[in-house]
Order: structure tokens, then sequence, then C-alpha cells
């Protein structure tokens, strides 16, 4: 079994947790797009979590929806 990278976990979690919080501020997919600068094509994308969309992007559109997104390393 091919092992995952971290920063492809990463990007799942992140496009999760979009998902989610579109879901529950009950809000269109368009007013998302608009809210986080995506297309109807890319949110098309984000709602089927598509892993079309770098970390850099989804930190962002996190961000623009009122998340909260914190990274620790530890050694």
């Amino acid at each position: 079994m091919a092992k995952v990278a971290l920063s492809t976990k990463l990007r799942k979690v992140l496009r999760k947790q979009i998902h989610d919080r579109i879901e529950s501020m009950n809000i269109t997919r368009n007013q998302a797009g608009e809210k986080i600068g995506f297309n109807k094509s890319q949110m098309s994308r984000l709602m089927d979590d598509q892993d079309i969309f770098s970390l850099d992007r989804l930190v962002d559109a996190s961000n623009a929806l009122g998340l909260k997104v914190t990274l620790t390393a530890k050694r």
C-alpha cells in the first residue's frame, strides 16, 4: 500500500472543514465561491472533494470563511 503524503492528508482535512463550514453557513455555492474567490467550476470540484487545490489556497479559503487554521510542528 502506498504511503499518503502528509500534505495530501492536510488538504483532505481542510476540504472537509470548508465543505462543512459552507453547509453550516446555509449559503449557496455561488455565495461561498464569492467569499473565497472560487469560480463555479472550482466550487463544484471543492464540494465533490476533488484534490486539485494547493494547501495555500485551501488555507486562504478557510480563513475567508471564518475558520482558524493553525499549524504546530513538534519534535
